[in-house]
């Protein structure tokens, strides 16, 4: 006679692996966890910092590129400036009278009509290079008969007489402009008196940066 036996008999049940247990109690998951949590905060600790420099150095170089640009048109418009206000003086003279280096003696116009140019025709454009301003000496609008002496065009020597008169009552002065570090005239001409035009090269440095005017104007009264 056959003897049957029930499923499972015979078999052995095996009880589940017990879990490893980090120390503590805490599991290898939760330790896992604990690792990457810290992984992630240092890095984004460190791309905080970065992003910090870059903007940081975005900032920085934006104002200085602001600044630069600030200077560079004020620059240009004082280049600009001058040099029409030059080519305005030179333009309706009468004659040049002296010309050297970083002055000009121009005769403005024959405002009294007597062959001769008085001090009240007089005008002195001159750069000082001890400070670098680009001055305007003419006699002013109110000067005194007595005082608006006739100069000989032939004999005088307008340079020296000018210079000798320059920031007096007589024949006061204005700044024109500063910053400027150059000045070069030319004439197309020998003498001074003969010229018909004046050339000029002109060089304004403002914090570093420069600019040169190359410019000249006719005398279209001669």
């Amino acid at each position: 006679m056959m003897k049957t036996t029930t499923r499972g008999e015979g078999i052995r049940r095996r009880r589940p692996a017990a879990r490893p247990r980090c120390r503590g109690g805490r599991s290898a998951r939760q330790a896992a966890a604990r690792g990457l949590t810290l992984a992630e905060l240092l890095a984004a600790l460190l791309i905080t910092g970065f992003v910090s420099a870059v903007v940081a150095a975005m900032l920085f170089f934006t104002s200085y590129g602001t600044s630069n640009h600030a200077e560079m048109r004020s620059l240009l418009v004082s280049k600009e400036t001058l040099s029409r206000r030059l080519n305005w003086a030179v333009a309706p003279a009468q004659k040049v009278l002296a010309k050297g280096d970083n002055y000009l003696v121009l005769w403005k116009a024959e405002t009294l009509v007597n062959a001769a140019p008085n001090l009240s025709e007089l005008h002195r454009i001159e750069r000082d290079p001890a400070t670098n301003e680009l001055r305007s000496y003419q006699a002013p609008a109110d000067l005194a008969p007595v005082d608006n002496t006739l100069y000989d065009l032939a004999t005088t020597d307008f340079n020296a007489v000018t210079e000798a008169l320059k920031g007096g009552l007589t024949f006061p002065g204005e700044v024109w402009a500063t910053d400027v570090t150059g000045w070069t005239i030319t004439l197309n001409a020998a003498a001074p008196q003969h010229a018909s035009f004046v050339g000029y090269r002109i060089a304004i440095t403002l914090d570093g940066l420069s600019e040169t005017a190359v410019s000249g104007a006719p005398l279209m009264n001669r």
